[in-house]
């Protein structure tokens, strides 16, 4: 995955080695220090998918805001 300022298009976090999805029995998922992030800003979530003979990105957008009441 990575982390796109909807706003600017900055990338926050690049897809590597370091932003990948993990799964257990309840579904997939990952862990995100938003710290960092501006407060009252929107954040988009894009994915890539990698196996063994292709990638693709899925039509996928999650759209987040980083609030300032926690």
């Amino acid at each position: 995955y990575r982390i796109v300022d909807e706003a600017s298009g900055v990338v926050l976090y690049d897809y590597d080695e370091f932003s990948t999805i993990s799964c257990d029995p309840s579904g997939s998922f990952f862990i995100l220090d938003t710290n960092a992030f501006n407060t009252n800003r929107y954040y988009r979530i894009e994915l890539k998918v990698v196996n063994s003979h292709m990638v693709f990105y899925p039509d996928f957008s999650y759209t987040f805001k980083v609030d300032t009441n926690g």
